[in-house]
């Protein structure tokens, strides 16, 4: 029997995944890289205990090295294309971040929703 390798060890900050149905979609496949940048750095910071991503364009910019204007257009294709859903808005009074879900993660106590397996490219060449 082959030895079970341990990746705790190995990689003492753990181990990213996302699902090879998410990597593999049409939707994830049609995202500009800075949008596919910021999914994976969400993944990074998502934590299953906490159901949604306290995250500011202003920090998506600084950690990803864009422009704000890249990194709010990132934003809005991740959302476009269903791989995130805003929770709950920003108060920028209070200096509260914008809060996200990961649609392929659960959430609140729910399986995940997956908007991203319906979206299409309606801009498809026939």
């Amino acid at each position: 029997m082959a030895k079970k390798r341990n990746y705790s060890s190995t990689w003492k900050n753990g181990v990213l995944a996302i699902p090879r149905d998410v990597i593999r979609s049409e939707a994830y496949l049609d995202m500009c890289l800075p949008a596919r940048q910021l999914m994976l750095h969400l993944q990074d910071v998502w934590k299953p205990h906490e159901p949604v991503i306290h995250y500011s364009v202003a920090r998506a910019a600084k950690i990803l090295g864009v422009s704000k204007g890249t990194a709010c257009k990132a934003f809005d294709e991740l959302e476009e294309h269903g791989f995130i859903q805003m929770a709950e808005e920003c108060n920028w009074f209070n200096g509260k971040a914008r809060e996200w879900r990961l649609t392929w993660q659960a959430s609140y106590g729910r399986e995940p929703t997956n908007e991203w397996r319906s979206w299409r490219n309606n801009f498809s060449v026939q």
